[in-house]
């Protein structure tokens, strides 16, 4: 039975919190990723970040369709840029936004594979946009510990705080669903239209 569920895409339950722990981890620093993040210039919000923000959703969803066809990148300039945008507030929520009951596994599945190569600095954004296709997905306990990585990364990651609000007041997993139906488009039109 386990190694059919495993064929099907489901993982095995952890047997401890410390298992759990450890699937989120992150798995080693990568100087070289690390020297092209410090080469990625942040967004300057004193002129138009419209600009970089497109470029950093783009971006995303460039690296979705790279690991939806190989299930890993190698291309560390498109990793560091996204690592880079995902700081910007609509970068992210995009981001967020761009999940559906018919992705949500591929997106889950690259939120915990760029969680564990991310450098400190750049964790918190991808911690909670794993917690929350986490939480949506069921996975209350691994969220959690998810907050506890972003946490750990920047104190005062405000979507961080929000997300552990929301999920010790269990609110239903679908609620993530119903929102990004409605802020997503306001999102896109915000980042792409002229």
């Amino acid at each position: 039975m386990a190694a059919e569920q495993v064929a099907l895409g489901n993982p095995l339950p952890f047997q401890d919190i410390n298992e759990l722990v450890e699937s989120i981890s992150q798995i080693s620093a990568d100087p070289d990723l690390l020297e092209v993040i410090n080469s990625v210039p942040t967004i300057d919000y004193d002129d138009d970040p419209r600009l970089l923000q497109r470029e950093g959703a783009e971006a995303v969803m460039d690296l979705v369709n790279e690991f939806e066809t190989g299930g890993i990148s190698q291309d560390k300039e498109l990793i560091a840029l996204v690592l880079v945008r995902l700081h910007d507030l609509q970068v992210r929520d995009f981001a967020l936004g761009s999940i559906c009951n018919e992705n949500i596994d591929l997106y889950w599945n690259l939120w915990r594979w760029l969680l564990r190569i991310a450098p400190a600095g750049y964790i918190a954004p991808i911690a909670t946009l794993f917690a929350a296709t986490s939480y949506e997905k069921g996975e209350g306990a691994l969220a959690q510990r998810a907050l506890d990585r972003a946490v750990s990364d920047d104190v005062d990651y405000p979507l961080a705080k929000l997300l552990r609000q929301v999920f010790n007041a269990g609110w239903p997993p679908e609620t993530f669903a119903t929102m990004r139906a409605d802020l997503h488009p306001k999102i896109c039109d915000a980042l792409f239209s002229e």
